[in-house]
């Protein structure tokens, strides 16, 4: 076994561009993620992710809670996905829900290319990456 493997918690901020119906923005947030690693087994990583963003053109921005799942048998590098409910939160309307699904890599920064849907909104595409560094390891 590796000595990454166990129970981590991780933290850091994120941005991204995003593209829906109204164009293109830029968005700026962070998460948390509950991963257990087990680098050498086929299911590499396996948790949580709870992440916000805002976005930089209006007073709205999003918060999703993602499953996580990544695997290095593709390539070697720890790849993943990522799936589950997302809120549209701002001053000017109701709470937007929807969900979303991510593909993810991890080189150090995490790129991170997400696609969603939000009720009255649409769809949107998001391109970008998080920071995320570990804090804690049980």
């Amino acid at each position: 076994m590796s000595d990454l493997d166990g129970i981590q918690l991780w933290i850091g901020p994120a941005g991204a561009a995003r593209t829906s119906a109204a164009g293109w923005e830029s968005t700026w947030g962070g998460g948390i993620q509950v991963l257990r690693i087990r680098e050498h087994r086929a299911l590499a990583a396996v948790g949580g992710w709870l992440g916000a963003s805002h976005d930089a053109s209006t007073d709205g921005g999003r918060v999703w809670l993602d499953a996580v799942a990544g695997t290095r048998r593709l390539g070697g590098w720890m790849l993943g996905v990522a799936a589950g409910p997302t809120v549209a939160l701002a001053g000017d309307h109701h709470p937007r829900l929807g969900g979303a699904v991510a593909i993810w890599g991890f080189l150090g920064v995490v790129p991170v290319v997400r696609v969603g849907v939000l009720d009255e909104a649409g769809a949107f595409v998001e391109v970008g990456a998080s920071l995320s560094l570990p804090a804690i390891r049980w």
